[in-house]
């Protein structure tokens, strides 16, 4: 088999199956239920594939993505460090300043939780993407 056609394929079903995630009932709040641990079926591979596929719809087209922000929230407890800074890189795309409450609340738990767990390659990650979320809406600097 090609490998072109081969990523092509799997390009196609992680833009399927993240489209599914967004679309589908919303998780509760402190779920381990987020798009991509739903999608992803706990599979840290399948993760990243997805939230790279978020992650560039998010820096191309974040309207489209922006309703669901609280769907791709960071599980604390089963997302690895690489998968929250994806998560988190992601929210920094979509701030804007109607959504930025809820955006740092995320990133103060991540703060929190990462800090309290020892757990210093998310804080960091965390704090990376606040500042970049400031810097991509300066309007939202004073509340950051």
């Amino acid at each position: 088999m090609h490998a072109g056609i081969a990523s092509d394929y799997d390009i196609h079903r992680c833009a399927a199956s993240l489209t599914f995630a967004l679309r589908a009932n919303a998780a509760p709040r402190h779920s381990t239920n987020s798009a991509a641990v739903a999608v992803g079926g706990g599979d840290p591979q399948a993760q990243e594939c997805i939230l790279q596929l978020l992650l560039y719809l998010c820096v191309h087209t974040p309207h489209t993505v922006r309703p669901y922000l609280r769907r791709i929230l960071v599980d604390h407890v089963c997302d690895t460090p690489r998968v929250v800074a994806l998560k988190l890189d992601a929210y920094s795309y979509l701030a804007s300043p109607d959504n930025m409450a809820t955006l740092l609340a995320e990133y103060e738990s991540c703060i929190r939780l990462g800090s309290a767990c020892g757990d210093l390659e998310k804080v960091c990650a965390a704090v990376l993407s606040l500042a970049n979320c400031a810097q991509r809406v300066p309007s939202v600097v004073e509340p950051c």
